[in-house]
């Protein structure tokens, strides 16, 4: 099985993280909630609004490379289970800011 090359996100965190598509989603949980100081069970990844099954691995939850000549992240969120509640967060990620403009006369001087 091919490997897939993961971000996933929460809010202001992303881990970055290289695994096969034939690993189980709940391997996967598990190192999140590790890094995340959260146990396993306070924790879900989504992919496109859509919790994936942890029992499954991941070609079998539909994750794959759409190019797999090309190495893009796949973009995952991770959630946790909301305190006192059954329910889960909703997955939110602040978006990457983009660097600023470059200045039109900075380029300029580069070419020459």
């Amino acid at each position: 099985m091919p490997n897939l090359f993961l971000s996933l996100k929460r809010e202001k965190t992303t881990v970055f993280l290289e695994v096969d598509a034939a690993e189980r989603v709940r391997s996967v949980v598990e190192q999140v909630a590790k890094l995340m100081q959260k146990p396993a069970d306070d924790v879900a990844l989504f992919f496109n609004g859509q919790r994936l099954s942890e029992g499954k691995t991941f070609s079998e939850n539909g994750i794959q490379h759409d190019r797999p000549n090309v190495v893009e992240p796949i973009s995952l969120h991770f959630v946790f289970k909301k305190a006192d509640a059954d329910d889960w967060e909703e997955p939110n990620a602040t978006p990457t800011s983009l660097p600023p403009p470059v200045n039109e006369n900075l380029e300029q001087e580069d070419e020459n």
